[in-house]
């Protein structure tokens, strides 16, 4: 069991040299660009412990056939119909939420609207 500093003893057998540590991470629909944690470990011997970096991702990157990705894209944008000379707004909606600034390059084109 993992106590609540993040700390934990793994008793390796006799005999064995390598072992595997499996770290739970958390999919959510949130873009929050790569992330990471370091996992240490030392014996009563060691002074100074050996880290391992692990590192999420959530841009399409990742390894396998379906990495994950929730870097944000625009979903939709709303219609409109307004008197001529009246302003008209647009709601754009994003497939998700970001935790940094995300540019939209927008484009405005001429329908059948004379200057």
């Amino acid at each position: 069991a993992v106590n609540p500093d993040g700390s934990f003893n793994v008793t390796v057998p006799a005999n064995d040299t390598t072992y595997s540590i499996t770290v739970s991470t958390t999919d959510d629909d949130l873009f929050e660009g790569p992330e990471t944690f370091t996992l240490s470990g030392a014996t009563a011997v060691q002074t100074t412990p050996a880290e391992g970096t692990g590192t999420i991702v959530d841009d399409g990157s990742g390894p396998g056939p379906d990495p994950d990705d929730d870097r944000p894209t625009v979903a939709s944008i709303s219609s409109t119909t307004v008197n001529e000379g009246d302003p008209a707004t647009l709601d754009v909606t994003m497939s998700n939420a970001s935790t940094t600034d995300t540019v939209v390059s927008m484009t405005l084109a001429d329908g059948t609207a004379d200057g």
